[in-house]
């Protein structure tokens, strides 16, 4: 699934992440720590700075999981209000879909490392990707489209987590295209 749908059902974004995580060890798998954090240029990630960005953004996810797993979550008033929360989460699959030209800094909590990463950044990847899967199909049995968070980068941005889990399929595609785009380039190194 390598044009991924910014409408994924949760058993299509469980499929997605599963073939994220195919996609990297298949790609970048055997690749060394020189190879891992080889950059086009000093303006654009390595490898292993795409794969260490998406553990991070998708690591602030977890806690409000849990919280909706256990029955501990409470929206505020804020993700309450009507409307509001389609409207952000429509904007924000929009503009993370990897077939989208727009290209955006990422919020400093969710850069990734600035120095070496080393090669086991494919295994934490693979590990991260598996407890992903889980935390997602713990909480498949809710009403995930009525369950309103906060945008873990500013909580005036409000979505379903429906719609947060679609946002983390397709963004994680979307920088798997960026890290294969290393790859291809010209200049790295074999």
């Amino acid at each position: 699934m390598d044009k991924p749908s910014t409408n994924l059902s949760v058993s299509e974004i469980l499929a997605e992440i599963a073939s994220v995580t195919r996609d990297v060890a298949a790609t970048f798998g055997h690749l060394n720590s020189n190879q891992l954090n080889w950059k086009p240029d000093e303006g654009q990630w390595s490898i292993g700075q795409c794969l260490d960005h998406l553990i991070t953004t998708n690591s602030h996810y977890f806690p409000v999981v849990e919280q909706v797993v256990n029955g501990d979550y409470y929206a505020t008033f804020w993700q309450r209000v009507p409307v509001i929360p389609g409207f952000f989460g429509r904007m924000m699959l929009n503009a993370l879909n990897p077939d989208s030209t727009q290209t955006f800094s990422a919020p400093k909590g969710f850069q990734p490392s600035q120095s070496d990463i080393d090669e086991g950044i494919i295994s934490r990847f693979l590990e991260h990707q598996r407890r992903l899967g889980e935390m997602i199909d713990s909480s498949k049995d809710k009403q995930l489209d009525k369950i309103i968070i906060a945008s873990p980068v500013t909580g005036i941005i409000t979505y379903s987590l429906l719609n947060a889990y679609r946002i983390l399929a397709i963004h994680e595609r979307r920088h798997f295209r960026q890290a294969k785009r290393v790859l291809q380039h010209q200049g790295f190194p074999i």
